[in-house]
């Protein structure tokens, strides 16, 4: 079992209306994880893409082919996912290739440390 894992660093996202050619008219969100570590692939070390439930349901997490890591997620996690990146920190995309899951973590935190005061 391998696992890649890259730190997060930024983000930036789109939203996508619909188109009756391109390749993937399914997708409606693309979060892009950016990190600040020298790595091959350069600063983006992965996506986040969201799709309708069903559709996200036939997808398959991977590694491109230049070695970022790209999550497939039910439309309906957008909001958690977009709340965990702007209030938790430091946050790492992993990649497990013996399983084919990818998975955006953060570090052990305090119970209570008031995040929200």
């Amino acid at each position: 079992m391998a696992v890649t894992a890259h730190q997060i660093a930024a983000y930036r996202f789109h939203f996508y209306g619909h188109s009756q050619s391109a390749d993937d008219t399914d997708r409606k969100a693309e979060i892009f994880l950016i990190s600040t570590e020298n790595s091959a692939q350069g600063p983006l070390v992965g996506r986040l893409m969201f799709y309708e439930p069903e559709v996200a349901a036939t997808k398959q997490d991977r590694i491109d082919e230049n070695g970022r890591t790209e999550a497939h997620l039910s439309i309906v996690a957008l909001d958690a996912v977009l709340n965990v990146l702007r209030n938790e920190k430091p946050l790492t995309i992993m990649y497990d290739d013996q399983c084919q899951l990818a998975w955006l973590a953060s570090s052990q935190e305090p119970v209570g440390e008031g995040e929200y005061k």
